[in-house]
């Protein structure tokens, strides 16, 4: 057997790497790492849909859960001022009278 096949396969006696092959192996390492959005059933879609339009009517402070596929998901609080059916979207009012529009669709829980 060859000195080439032996260890680590073909790539033992390789000890040169291009920036192409480099920037290659990062893309498919940032890929797998990845999360995806889980899948809600009907039942969690009609609770957190409850949760949002009770936060608008009542003024009540809510805790929205946003999916973030590249790590940790992140939170906001605040109280639904505007719902948009249309283009599926909240908005969001915080306490210092800024706000955020959001994804109905980035939505995970609503506590």
């Amino acid at each position: 057997m060859s000195k080439k096949l032996e260890g680590n396969g073909l790539w033992e006696s390789s000890r040169m790497m291009l920036p192409e092959h480099k920037e290659r192996i990062n893309l498919y390492n940032e890929q797998r790492k990845k999360k995806k959005k889980p899948q809600l059933v009907e039942e969690e879609v009609g609770m957190i849909s409850q949760r949002l339009s009770d936060s608008m009517l009542d003024g009540a402070e809510i805790t929205i859960e946003l999916f973030n596929e590249n790590g940790k998901n992140q939170f906001a609080t605040g109280i639904v001022s505007k719902m948009d059916s249309a283009l599926r979207r909240i908005k969001l009012q915080f306490y210092n009278d800024d706000y955020e529009w959001i994804q109905f669709d980035i939505i995970v829980d609503v506590k």
